[in-house]
Protein backbone atom coordinates (compact mmCIF):
# COMPACT_ATOMS: atom_id res chain seq x y z
CA UNK A 1 0.00 0.00 0.00
CA UNK A 2 3.09 2.09 0.07
CA UNK A 3 2.90 3.32 -3.74
CA UNK A 4 -0.80 3.65 -3.26
CA UNK A 5 0.12 6.43 -0.82
CA UNK A 6 2.60 7.98 -2.63
CA UNK A 7 0.86 8.14 -5.42
CA UNK A 8 -2.38 9.89 -3.55
CA UNK A 9 0.22 12.09 -2.16
CA UNK A 10 1.24 13.51 -5.29
CA UNK A 11 -2.16 14.34 -6.44
CA UNK A 12 -3.24 15.83 -3.30
CA UNK A 13 -0.19 18.28 -3.27
CA UNK A 14 -0.08 18.95 -7.32
CA UNK A 15 -3.65 19.47 -6.96
CA UNK A 16 -3.32 22.29 -3.90
CA UNK A 17 -0.14 23.68 -5.74
CA UNK A 18 -2.38 24.90 -8.36
CA UNK A 19 -4.22 26.99 -6.81
CA UNK A 20 -1.50 29.45 -5.16
CA UNK A 21 0.61 29.53 -8.11
CA UNK A 22 -2.01 30.65 -10.24
CA UNK A 23 -2.99 33.30 -8.18
CA UNK A 24 0.78 34.23 -7.79
CA UNK A 25 1.28 33.99 -11.68
CA UNK A 26 -1.79 36.92 -11.68
CA UNK A 27 0.18 39.29 -9.35
CA UNK A 28 3.50 38.49 -10.37
CA UNK A 29 3.98 37.69 -14.11
CA UNK A 30 7.11 35.87 -14.99
CA UNK A 31 7.94 33.38 -17.20
CA UNK A 32 9.86 30.90 -14.38
CA UNK A 33 5.98 30.64 -12.81
CA UNK A 34 4.70 30.15 -16.02
CA UNK A 35 6.69 26.87 -16.33
CA UNK A 36 6.09 25.80 -13.07
CA UNK A 37 2.74 25.97 -13.14
CA UNK A 38 2.46 24.07 -16.19
CA UNK A 39 4.87 21.29 -15.15
CA UNK A 40 2.26 21.13 -11.91
CA UNK A 41 -0.99 21.14 -14.51
CA UNK A 42 1.12 18.23 -16.24
CA UNK A 43 2.23 16.55 -12.93
CA UNK A 44 -1.42 16.46 -11.99
CA UNK A 45 -3.67 16.07 -14.74
CA UNK A 46 -1.17 12.64 -15.51
CA UNK A 47 -2.29 12.41 -11.70
CA UNK A 48 -6.00 12.35 -12.08
CA UNK A 49 -5.33 10.35 -16.09
CA UNK A 50 -3.95 7.37 -13.97
CA UNK A 51 -6.41 7.88 -10.73
CA UNK A 52 -9.39 7.29 -12.83
CA UNK A 53 -8.00 4.27 -15.04
CA UNK A 54 -6.37 2.65 -11.69
CA UNK A 55 -9.76 3.35 -10.08
CA UNK A 56 -12.07 2.35 -13.01
CA UNK A 57 -11.05 -1.26 -13.64
CA UNK A 58 -12.66 -2.13 -9.77
CA UNK A 59 -15.22 0.32 -8.92
CA UNK A 60 -16.99 3.29 -10.68
CA UNK A 61 -14.56 7.14 -10.03
CA UNK A 62 -16.99 10.08 -9.53
CA UNK A 63 -19.77 7.39 -9.92
CA UNK A 64 -19.43 7.49 -13.82
CA UNK A 65 -20.25 3.79 -15.15
CA UNK A 66 -19.28 4.43 -18.61
CA UNK A 67 -16.70 1.91 -18.99
CA UNK A 68 -16.01 1.23 -15.62
CA UNK A 69 -15.74 -1.29 -13.02
CA UNK A 70 -14.34 -3.57 -15.68
CA UNK A 71 -13.15 -6.39 -13.22
CA UNK A 72 -16.21 -7.06 -11.54
CA UNK A 73 -18.16 -6.90 -14.83
CA UNK A 74 -15.63 -8.85 -16.51
CA UNK A 75 -15.33 -11.45 -13.16
CA UNK A 76 -16.45 -14.67 -15.46
CA UNK A 77 -14.12 -13.85 -17.98
CA UNK A 78 -10.75 -12.79 -16.13
CA UNK A 79 -11.59 -16.48 -14.47
CA UNK A 80 -11.61 -17.94 -17.55
CA UNK A 81 -8.49 -16.24 -18.81
CA UNK A 82 -6.77 -17.41 -15.81
CA UNK A 83 -7.38 -20.96 -16.52
CA UNK A 84 -6.76 -20.94 -19.65
CA UNK A 85 -3.09 -19.27 -18.80
CA UNK A 86 -3.20 -21.84 -16.41
CA UNK A 87 -3.66 -24.77 -18.90
CA UNK A 88 -2.04 -23.64 -21.54
CA UNK A 89 0.84 -20.96 -20.60
CA UNK A 90 2.05 -21.76 -17.01
CA UNK A 91 1.99 -25.76 -17.82
CA UNK A 92 2.40 -26.42 -21.25
CA UNK A 93 4.25 -29.08 -22.99
CA UNK A 94 7.45 -26.98 -22.98
CA UNK A 95 7.15 -26.63 -19.25
CA UNK A 96 6.78 -30.15 -18.85
CA UNK A 97 10.03 -31.07 -20.53
CA UNK A 98 11.49 -28.76 -18.74
CA UNK A 99 10.45 -30.26 -15.76
CA UNK A 100 10.96 -33.75 -16.85
CA UNK A 101 14.79 -32.56 -17.88
CA UNK A 102 15.44 -31.72 -14.29
CA UNK A 103 13.61 -35.32 -13.18
CA UNK A 104 16.04 -37.71 -12.27
CA UNK A 105 14.16 -40.13 -10.33
CA UNK A 106 17.38 -42.79 -10.09
CA UNK A 107 18.88 -39.23 -7.74
CA UNK A 108 15.38 -38.99 -5.94
CA UNK A 109 15.80 -42.67 -5.07
CA UNK A 110 19.54 -42.41 -3.74
CA UNK A 111 18.43 -39.15 -1.56
CA UNK A 112 15.64 -41.20 -0.26
CA UNK A 113 17.93 -44.17 0.37
CA UNK A 114 20.70 -41.98 2.03
CA UNK A 115 18.10 -40.11 4.83
CA UNK A 116 17.74 -42.95 7.14
CA UNK A 117 14.86 -41.62 8.89
CA UNK A 118 12.78 -40.70 5.78
CA UNK A 119 13.56 -43.82 4.90
CA UNK A 120 12.62 -45.81 8.24
CA UNK A 121 9.68 -43.82 8.66
CA UNK A 122 7.62 -44.59 4.86
CA UNK A 123 8.96 -47.92 4.47
CA UNK A 124 7.78 -48.39 7.99
CA UNK A 125 4.27 -46.91 7.45
CA UNK A 126 3.85 -48.48 3.45
CA UNK A 127 4.41 -51.75 5.32
CA UNK A 128 1.82 -51.49 8.04
CA UNK A 129 -0.82 -50.26 5.90
CA UNK A 130 -0.14 -52.85 3.60
CA UNK A 131 0.18 -55.64 6.51
CA UNK A 132 -3.53 -54.23 7.28
CA UNK A 133 -4.91 -54.86 3.96
CA UNK A 134 -2.99 -58.33 3.98
CA UNK A 135 -4.10 -59.64 7.12
CA UNK A 136 -7.84 -58.38 6.12
CA UNK A 137 -7.62 -60.93 2.96
CA UNK A 138 -6.04 -63.93 4.74
CA UNK A 139 -8.88 -66.03 4.38
CA UNK A 140 -8.92 -66.20 1.03
CA UNK A 141 -5.88 -66.47 1.08
CA UNK A 142 -5.40 -69.71 3.18
CA UNK A 143 -8.05 -71.32 0.93
CA UNK A 144 -6.08 -70.60 -2.58
CA UNK A 145 -2.48 -71.31 -1.10
CA UNK A 146 1.01 -70.36 -1.60
CA UNK A 147 0.94 -71.52 -5.43
CA UNK A 148 -1.69 -68.64 -6.48
CA UNK A 149 0.29 -66.18 -4.39
CA UNK A 150 3.85 -66.73 -6.06
CA UNK A 151 1.93 -67.29 -9.44
CA UNK A 152 -0.23 -63.75 -9.38
CA UNK A 153 2.09 -61.00 -8.53
CA UNK A 154 0.72 -59.00 -11.02
CA UNK A 155 -2.60 -58.99 -9.39
CA UNK A 156 -0.86 -58.28 -5.86
CA UNK A 157 0.67 -55.43 -7.35
CA UNK A 158 -2.19 -53.59 -8.58
CA UNK A 159 -3.75 -54.35 -5.08
CA UNK A 160 -0.35 -52.28 -3.92
CA UNK A 161 -1.52 -49.66 -6.21
CA UNK A 162 -5.33 -49.43 -5.38
CA UNK A 163 -4.07 -49.39 -1.18
CA UNK A 164 -1.67 -46.81 -2.26
CA UNK A 165 -4.12 -44.65 -3.95
CA UNK A 166 -7.05 -45.52 -1.30
CA UNK A 167 -4.59 -42.93 0.41
CA UNK A 168 -4.08 -40.44 -1.99
CA UNK A 169 -5.46 -37.86 0.72
CA UNK A 170 -2.13 -38.47 2.61
CA UNK A 171 -0.34 -38.11 -0.87
CA UNK A 172 -2.10 -34.71 -1.78
CA UNK A 173 -1.38 -33.06 1.95
CA UNK A 174 2.25 -33.85 1.21
CA UNK A 175 2.12 -32.03 -2.46
CA UNK A 176 0.50 -29.32 -0.86
CA UNK A 177 2.62 -28.95 1.58
CA UNK A 178 5.48 -28.48 -1.04
CA UNK A 179 3.72 -26.41 -2.94
CA UNK A 180 3.82 -24.21 -0.34
CA UNK A 181 7.33 -24.72 -0.11
CA UNK A 182 8.15 -24.07 -3.41
CA UNK A 183 6.43 -20.90 -3.69
CA UNK A 184 8.77 -19.57 -1.19
CA UNK A 185 11.44 -20.11 -2.88
CA UNK A 186 13.14 -17.43 -4.93
CA UNK A 187 14.10 -19.45 -8.30
CA UNK A 188 9.97 -20.04 -8.53
CA UNK A 189 9.84 -16.25 -8.47
CA UNK A 190 12.58 -15.61 -10.87
CA UNK A 191 10.81 -18.73 -12.95
CA UNK A 192 7.22 -16.82 -13.17
CA UNK A 193 8.60 -13.38 -13.61
CA UNK A 194 10.53 -14.93 -16.57
CA UNK A 195 7.31 -16.29 -17.47
CA UNK A 196 5.02 -13.35 -17.02
CA UNK A 197 7.57 -11.43 -18.97
CA UNK A 198 7.20 -13.54 -22.16
CA UNK A 199 3.63 -13.66 -21.88
CA UNK A 200 2.91 -9.92 -21.77
CA UNK A 201 5.38 -9.08 -24.12
CA UNK A 202 4.46 -11.18 -26.58
CA UNK A 203 0.56 -11.97 -26.36
CA UNK A 204 -0.89 -8.38 -24.49
CA UNK A 205 2.39 -5.51 -25.57
CA UNK A 206 1.50 -6.15 -29.54
CA UNK A 207 -1.02 -3.57 -30.40
CA UNK A 208 -1.74 -2.39 -27.25
CA UNK A 209 -0.70 1.22 -26.89
CA UNK A 210 -1.31 1.54 -22.71
CA UNK A 211 0.33 -1.48 -22.05
CA UNK A 212 3.29 -0.32 -24.58
CA UNK A 213 3.51 2.72 -22.59
CA UNK A 214 3.63 0.89 -19.39
CA UNK A 215 6.08 -1.40 -20.15
CA UNK A 216 8.63 1.33 -22.25
CA UNK A 217 8.22 3.56 -18.67
CA UNK A 218 8.95 0.51 -16.93
CA UNK A 219 5.53 1.02 -15.12
CA UNK A 220 5.34 -2.84 -14.81
CA UNK A 221 7.79 -4.65 -11.89
CA UNK A 222 7.06 -7.99 -13.22
CA UNK A 223 9.89 -8.86 -10.12
CA UNK A 224 7.43 -7.95 -7.94
CA UNK A 225 4.06 -9.02 -9.52
CA UNK A 226 5.80 -12.55 -9.23
CA UNK A 227 6.17 -12.69 -5.97
CA UNK A 228 2.51 -10.63 -5.14
CA UNK A 229 1.15 -13.71 -7.02
CA UNK A 230 3.21 -16.43 -5.22
CA UNK A 231 2.01 -14.88 -1.74
CA UNK A 232 -0.98 -14.80 -2.59
CA UNK A 233 -0.99 -18.38 -3.88
CA UNK A 234 0.47 -19.39 -0.64
CA UNK A 235 -2.32 -17.37 1.32
CA UNK A 236 -4.97 -19.50 -0.61
CA UNK A 237 -2.81 -22.93 -0.06
CA UNK A 238 -3.04 -22.39 3.56
CA UNK A 239 -6.79 -21.05 3.87
CA UNK A 240 -8.05 -24.11 1.26
CA UNK A 241 -10.92 -25.74 1.86
CA UNK A 242 -9.13 -29.43 1.47
CA UNK A 243 -12.07 -31.57 1.80
CA UNK A 244 -13.47 -30.33 -1.14
CA UNK A 245 -9.54 -30.57 -3.03
CA UNK A 246 -9.80 -34.07 -2.01
CA UNK A 247 -12.77 -34.83 -3.54
CA UNK A 248 -11.68 -33.57 -6.48
CA UNK A 249 -8.29 -34.73 -6.41
CA UNK A 250 -9.23 -38.41 -6.03
CA UNK A 251 -11.87 -38.11 -9.30
CA UNK A 252 -8.28 -36.97 -11.07
CA UNK A 253 -6.22 -39.18 -9.75
CA UNK A 254 -8.96 -42.01 -10.23
CA UNK A 255 -9.37 -40.87 -14.17
CA UNK A 256 -5.39 -41.44 -14.21
CA UNK A 257 -5.28 -44.81 -12.69
CA UNK A 258 -8.08 -45.65 -15.18
CA UNK A 259 -5.10 -45.14 -17.76
CA UNK A 260 -4.12 -49.05 -18.30
CA UNK A 261 -0.73 -47.82 -20.16
CA UNK A 262 -0.21 -46.06 -16.44
CA UNK A 263 -1.12 -49.16 -14.38
CA UNK A 264 0.65 -51.31 -16.32
CA UNK A 265 3.79 -48.96 -15.58
CA UNK A 266 3.23 -48.69 -12.07
CA UNK A 267 2.09 -52.74 -11.87
CA UNK A 268 6.10 -53.33 -13.73
CA UNK A 269 7.86 -51.83 -11.10
CA UNK A 270 6.02 -52.87 -8.39
CA UNK A 271 6.79 -56.32 -9.58
CA UNK A 272 10.47 -55.73 -9.79
CA UNK A 273 10.04 -55.15 -6.31
CA UNK A 274 7.81 -58.91 -5.97
CA UNK A 275 10.93 -60.81 -7.66
CA UNK A 276 13.50 -60.49 -4.89
CA UNK A 277 14.07 -63.06 -2.93
CA UNK A 278 12.96 -61.53 0.21
CA UNK A 279 9.83 -60.35 -1.33
CA UNK A 280 9.05 -63.77 -2.39
CA UNK A 281 9.77 -65.73 0.30
CA UNK A 282 6.94 -63.78 2.55
CA UNK A 283 4.46 -64.03 -0.27
CA UNK A 284 5.00 -68.06 0.15
CA UNK A 285 4.42 -67.58 3.78
CA UNK A 286 1.85 -65.09 4.43
CA UNK A 287 -1.07 -67.39 4.74
CA UNK A 288 1.20 -68.72 7.70
CA UNK A 289 1.06 -64.75 9.28
CA UNK A 290 -1.04 -64.25 12.15
CA UNK A 291 0.58 -61.55 13.90
CA UNK A 292 -0.16 -58.20 12.14
CA UNK A 293 2.66 -56.48 13.25
CA UNK A 294 5.27 -59.75 12.47
CA UNK A 295 3.76 -59.89 9.04
CA UNK A 296 4.21 -55.44 9.29
CA UNK A 297 7.88 -55.94 10.77
CA UNK A 298 8.77 -58.35 8.08
CA UNK A 299 7.19 -56.75 4.84
CA UNK A 300 9.52 -53.68 6.03
CA UNK A 301 12.72 -55.48 5.82
CA UNK A 302 11.59 -56.80 2.45
CA UNK A 303 10.64 -53.56 1.02
CA UNK A 304 14.42 -52.40 2.31
CA UNK A 305 16.22 -54.97 0.72
CA UNK A 306 14.36 -55.05 -2.69
CA UNK A 307 14.83 -51.37 -3.00
CA UNK A 308 18.58 -52.00 -2.39
CA UNK A 309 18.54 -55.26 -4.43
CA UNK A 310 16.84 -52.52 -7.64
CA UNK A 311 19.33 -49.40 -7.33
CA UNK A 312 22.45 -51.72 -7.52
CA UNK A 313 20.76 -53.21 -10.60
CA UNK A 314 21.58 -50.82 -13.20
CA UNK A 315 19.52 -52.57 -16.05
CA UNK A 316 16.41 -52.20 -13.59
CA UNK A 317 16.60 -48.80 -12.83
CA UNK A 318 17.52 -47.27 -16.22
CA UNK A 319 13.86 -49.34 -17.03
CA UNK A 320 12.78 -47.70 -13.82
CA UNK A 321 14.19 -44.31 -15.10
CA UNK A 322 12.72 -44.85 -18.49
CA UNK A 323 8.90 -45.53 -16.83
CA UNK A 324 8.95 -43.16 -14.13
CA UNK A 325 9.70 -40.39 -16.87
CA UNK A 326 7.08 -41.32 -18.90
CA UNK A 327 4.49 -41.74 -16.45
CA UNK A 328 5.53 -38.24 -14.79
CA UNK A 329 4.36 -36.67 -18.75
CA UNK A 330 1.25 -38.55 -18.43
CA UNK A 331 0.31 -37.10 -14.70
CA UNK A 332 1.25 -33.92 -16.27
CA UNK A 333 -1.25 -34.13 -18.66
CA UNK A 334 -3.68 -34.64 -15.98
CA UNK A 335 -2.59 -31.99 -13.75
CA UNK A 336 -2.92 -29.45 -16.21
CA UNK A 337 -6.55 -30.02 -16.44
CA UNK A 338 -7.18 -30.93 -12.56
CA UNK A 339 -5.03 -27.32 -12.08
CA UNK A 340 -6.77 -25.34 -14.46
CA UNK A 341 -10.17 -26.50 -12.68
CA UNK A 342 -9.07 -26.03 -8.89
CA UNK A 343 -7.89 -22.51 -9.87
CA UNK A 344 -11.42 -21.71 -11.65
CA UNK A 345 -13.17 -23.59 -8.91
CA UNK A 346 -11.57 -21.63 -5.75
CA UNK A 347 -11.90 -18.06 -8.03
CA UNK A 348 -15.34 -18.44 -8.50
CA UNK A 349 -16.04 -18.74 -4.56
CA UNK A 350 -15.36 -15.65 -4.44
CA UNK A 351 -18.47 -13.16 -4.99
CA UNK A 352 -17.55 -10.33 -7.03
CA UNK A 353 -17.06 -7.84 -3.94
CA UNK A 354 -14.40 -10.08 -2.60
CA UNK A 355 -13.01 -10.92 -6.06
CA UNK A 356 -12.64 -6.78 -6.92
CA UNK A 357 -11.05 -7.01 -3.18
CA UNK A 358 -8.79 -9.85 -3.74
CA UNK A 359 -7.69 -8.44 -6.62
CA UNK A 360 -7.13 -5.12 -5.67
CA UNK A 361 -5.30 -6.17 -2.24
CA UNK A 362 -2.92 -7.93 -4.52
CA UNK A 363 -1.78 -5.71 -6.89
CA UNK A 364 -1.99 -2.60 -4.70
CA UNK A 365 1.45 -1.89 -4.82
CA UNK A 366 1.61 -2.19 -8.54
CA UNK A 367 -0.98 0.27 -9.18
CA UNK A 368 0.47 3.02 -7.32
CA UNK A 369 3.56 2.36 -9.13
CA UNK A 370 1.77 2.75 -12.51
CA UNK A 371 0.45 6.26 -10.59
CA UNK A 372 3.20 7.39 -9.81
CA UNK A 373 4.65 6.97 -13.15
CA UNK A 374 1.44 8.82 -14.55
CA UNK A 375 2.72 11.74 -12.71
CA UNK A 376 6.26 11.66 -13.94
CA UNK A 377 5.49 10.90 -17.06
CA UNK A 378 3.53 13.79 -17.30
CA UNK A 379 5.74 15.46 -15.69
CA UNK A 380 8.68 14.58 -17.92
CA UNK A 381 6.07 15.57 -21.02
CA UNK A 382 5.53 18.97 -19.78
CA UNK A 383 9.61 19.46 -19.55
CA UNK A 384 10.13 18.12 -23.04
CA UNK A 385 6.99 20.48 -24.48
CA UNK A 386 8.36 23.38 -22.41
CA UNK A 387 12.49 22.66 -23.86
CA UNK A 388 10.88 22.35 -27.42
CA UNK A 389 8.89 25.77 -27.22
CA UNK A 390 12.33 27.37 -25.80
CA UNK A 391 14.30 26.11 -28.42
CA UNK A 392 11.76 27.16 -31.29
CA UNK A 393 11.63 30.83 -29.60
CA UNK A 394 15.55 30.95 -29.56
CA UNK A 395 15.77 29.71 -33.16
CA UNK A 396 13.37 32.05 -34.74
CA UNK A 397 14.28 34.80 -32.04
Amino acid sequence: MKNIKTANVILILSGLLLIPLFFLRLHTPSSVLDAIFFLVQCVFIGSVADWFAVTALFRKPLGISFHTELIPRNRDKIIGGIRKAIEKKLLTRETAEMMVADLSVENLIYSFMNNEERRTRLIHQTAEMLAEKFMDARPVLLETGREMVVSRKEEIAGFICDSIISRSDILLDRLLDLAEKKLEEEKTDEVLAARLKTYVMEELAPGNMMIGLALLTGAVNFEHMAKAISRAAREELQHLDRAQVYGEWNTSLRALAADRRVMDMLKANVVRLAHTDRVQSILCSLPGYTDEKVLATDMAGAMEQGLYTVINDRETMQKIEESSVSLFRKVLSYEQSFAGTEAENILKRFSKVKFNRFLYEKTADELGWIRINGAVVGCIGGTIFLSVLWLVEKISG
